[in-house]
């Protein structure tokens, strides 16, 4: 809910604040979840959820696998500060986003929504083969319901979301061709420019290499276009209890939980991304009022979020050599094969890749108001 509140804070509330998302993460829905304010670096603000910070290991907001924040419709408000605000907020020069949870309701109320979006509704992109874009479909749907648990003392708020994404997306490749294989390097017109021996040891890997299927370049390559099945899942639910202990004293509790994995197009599509995260949030609050001029708040939270990344081989041939003829035995994972003009040949040399953060915070607020000052 962070990446959907900061689009409307950049254009309606506050000035000197613009995200960071790129257009196609945009165009799905997704988001960077940076946001620059006043000037600041993304790393620079203060992402808080009922007050607790909910920073990740790199020091931003976590977003899910799937590049966004669910359960808007869990969050009552969102308190932005981008600039002279107070030192009690610290830990960053940047922007502060606070996001407050609802709280439950005297009587029964509810919403439910469903949104759905898919292929028939897009344009076929330029380097899609045939007459209609790839299958997409995605549907984004939820709940929120909020009512009594006992009559004017306690309350519940509950809300649930779930996105799945499935989307087959045209990767544009270049691999040698046929005659290339055997040693013979042709122009865009067929005709022979040169022939070179071909090592036995090169041949297990141009045989993960499909034939080209689309235009020749010429110099022993030629464009393969094709297929690659990108789905996304995501569920989140939230719950929170208020519970009022007497005229002085109430307290609440919020408990948030998201698990998301979504696959990513690496360079080829031979190999793709598989990231996966879990987040999860818990907050206890506990308000006390001294008098009309007087109150105090303490609150106790955990924070764990973690996330995942592994390279993934779509094809069985990849596979085998990657257990047969391995770079370096006992690797983890295959190398890289980098020749000019060609698409690498090989996962992300990067990956796996695990970050997992848990975090517990005691914090109070006491607030004393003097005529005019405080």
């Amino acid at each position: 809910f962070f990446f959907q509140a900061e689009d409307g804070i950049r254009d309606k509330l506050v000035t000197g604040v613009q995200t960071c998302a790129l257009p196609i993460s945009g165009s799905r829905g997704g988001g960077s979840g940076s946001i620059n304010v006043v000037g600041g670096r993304a790393t620079s603000n203060n992402f808080l959820l009922d007050g607790t910070n909910i920073m990740n290991t790199e020091n931003l907001v976590p977003r899910s696998a799937a590049g966004v924040q669910l359960g808007s419709d869990a969050v009552l408000q969102v308190q932005v500060l981008s600039q002279f605000y107070g030192a009690e907020w610290g830990r960053g020069s940047g922007g502060v986003l606070n996001s407050i949870t609802r709280s439950g309701t005297p009587a029964i109320h509810g919403t439910v929504f469903e949104y759905l979006r898919n292929s028939k509704l897009d344009a076929r992109s330029f380097f899609d083969p045939g007459q209609n874009p790839p299958p997409f479909k995605r549907n984004q749907f939820g709940f929120t319901i909020t009512g009594p648990i006992k009559k004017d003392r306690t309350f519940f708020m509950g809300s649930f979301e779930g996105l799945r994404d499935r989307l087959t997306d045209t990767n544009i490749d270049f691999f040698p061709d046929e005659q290339a294989r055997h040693g013979v390097i042709t122009d865009q017109s067929g005709r022979v420019i040169t022939t070179v021996p071909v090592s036995p040891r090169v041949v297990p890997y141009l045989d993960i290499m499909p034939l080209p299927n689309s235009v020749p370049l010429g110099g022993g390559l030629s464009q393969n276009a094709a297929d690659q099945y990108l789905p996304t899942n995501e569920n989140f639910f939230t719950i929170r209890v208020d519970h009022k202990l007497n005229d002085h004293d109430s307290m609440f509790g919020r408990y948030s939980f998201d698990n998301a994995d979504s696959t990513a197009a690496e360079i080829t599509y031979l190999w793709s991304v598989l990231n996966k995260s879990r987040q999860q949030y818990l907050t206890l609050v506990e308000s006390h009022i001294f008098h009309s001029s007087m109150l105090s708040a303490v609150r106790l939270s955990f924070t764990r979020p973690v996330s995942y990344q592994v390279s993934l081989a779509n094809d069985a041939r990849v596979t085998d050599i990657q257990r047969t003829n391995p770079f370096v035995i006992g690797a983890p994972q295959f190398g890289v094969i980098t020749v000019p003009s060609m698409s690498p040949i090989g996962p992300n040399v990067g990956l796996p890749q695990r970050d997992p953060l848990t975090s517990f915070q005691l914090a109070g607020d006491l607030l004393w108001r003097r005529v005019k000052h405080g």
